[in-house]
């Protein structure tokens, strides 16, 4: 059983650290090996926060900036 869920934050900081890796030119097992994660909560994560870690957070603070009125 897995230890618990990660922060958002440490999701999108192995995200950005997988990327970089991949830049380098490793494969994507190599990466999540190294990042001690499945390969399929990297692509889990990268459906959900986007490839360079935009996360939700942000999206809903700037939808708030510009429409004050909706809920």
């Amino acid at each position: 059983m897995g230890e618990g869920r990660h922060t958002e934050e440490a999701i999108i900081g192995k995200l950005r650290t997988a990327e970089i890796g991949l830049a380098k030119g490793l494969a994507t097992a190599e990466v999540v090996h190294k990042l001690e994660i499945a390969e399929q909560s990297y692509y889990r994560g990268r459906k959900e926060y986007g490839a360079f870690g935009t996360t939700r957070r942000a999206a809903d603070r700037s939808f708030k900036l510009r429409f004050p009125h909706h809920r």
